[in-house]
């Protein structure tokens, strides 16, 4: 009995540990969603300023453009993508230290690196290059405004 005992003991510490280290994946999916909300705002909020001009900036479109780029909307992917660079380079320390990790766990080591490659999609600085309408509102609108 006592192996069984055991046997159960090390099947529930290893679901609780992929169900811990499972949220990263949402998570990162998560920041990438918003990302992709934004820039469809601001692909509509760039039209308007295409068509209008500085008038564009009071439409519908750009007032929720700018309401998400500077309020928490924003901020909350600002911060998730920080708790995530953190979770990443936790993760690239341990693998560095425990060379022979990959080779002891391979299916932690499969589900890590998915994890790893959310996270990179989704909070690396070259990665947002791929979402251009995220800014490039924001630029124009602060741009016209100075205009005189």
């Amino acid at each position: 009995m006592p192996m069984a005992r055991l046997l159960l003991q090390v099947l529930l510490l290893s679901s609780l540990v992929a169900v811990a280290e499972e949220p990263i994946y949402g998570r990162a999916n998560g920041v990438i969603a918003k990302l992709e909300v934004l820039d469809s705002l601001g692909r509509s909020c760039g039209y308007q300023l295409s068509v209008k001009g500085a008038e564009g900036a009071q439409s519908e479109s750009c007032s929720k453009y700018l309401t998400n780029m500077r309020g928490p909307y924003f901020d909350s992917i600002g911060n998730e993508c920080i708790k995530l660079s953190n979770w990443y380079e936790e993760k690239r320390k341990f693998i560095a230290v425990n060379k022979s990790y990959p080779d002891t766990n391979p299916i932690e080591v499969k589900r890590l690196v998915r994890d790893m490659k959310a996270v990179n999609k989704a909070c690396h600085p070259d990665s947002l290059e791929s979402y251009e309408h995220l800014t490039k509102p924001l630029k124009k609108i602060n741009a016209l405004g100075s205009l005189k």
